[in-house]
């Protein structure tokens, strides 16, 4: 059985040479090569590729999910392992979005790391401690929503006006922001209420939010 090829993108040397040492002493891996930017990894990855890239997302010239995109595309057999900080959902889903088969944080120990090169290497998938679990509740729930979304019809001038009533405007600001007259954004109103079943400004701000018409962030 031939030995699992790696190669290691990372801009911390110090992090990149830990990698190296920990990964170099497992009879079935092969060090292929390291980078320090993502430029760096697609221009070696014109002479040859590895069987798993373990990339960092912070990179100079390239970002690692850039990187994992082009790689995925142009060399579908490199399985990509993203290794970083940042122990949130949102990078997460951007690195499966990207081709990313798995995701470890910096923090994971040795063995989760060579159990996860291993996995991934054996063509499955790996995520670092309760990730992937949150993934899918993520999945869950915007499935959630895009089905009340598709049950409860808005038009796009409700949605306007939903929006702009998050950031609790009045009714006569709505208007002039939209060139309506305030007649026309309380009948607005007053259809958003009957088809959020709210009772209140309250009521819509929470359908809102609940449906991911509007984010936290927003």
């Amino acid at each position: 059985m031939s030995a699992t090829s790696i190669f290691i993108a990372d801009d911390h040397r110090m992090f990149l040479d830990g990698l190296q040492s920990i990964l170099q002493k497992e009879p079935d891996f092969e060090l292929m090569g390291t980078a320090t930017d993502g430029q760096e990894v697609l221009r070696q990855f014109q002479q040859q590729q590895p069987d798993v890239l373990l990339i960092d997302i912070a990179m100079p010239e390239m970002d690692g999910l850039e990187v994992t995109r082009k790689v995925t595309e142009r060399y579908p057999a490199v399985r990509v392992i993203i290794v970083s900080m940042h122990n949130n959902q949102e990078f997460v889903s951007s690195s499966l979005d990207a081709g990313a088969r798995g995701y470890l944080l910096k923090n994971t120990g040795q063995n989760e790391l060579m159990l996860a090169v291993r996995e991934v290497a054996a063509g499955g998938t790996y995520f670092s401690g309760g990730l992937m679990e949150s993934v899918l509740r993520s999945i869950h729930q915007e499935r959630k929503q895009r089905q009340v979304r598709e049950e409860i019809k808005l038009s796009d001038r409700e949605l306007e006006v939903l929006r702009l009533i998050t950031e609790e405007l009045t009714n006569q600001e709505i208007a002039d922001r939209l060139f309506l007259s305030p007649y026309t954004v309380e009948t607005h109103r007053k259809n958003l209420l009957s088809k959020a079943k709210a009772r209140n400004t309250a009521g819509l701000v929470g359908f809102a939010y609940r449906m991911g018409i509007v984010s936290v962030d927003e």
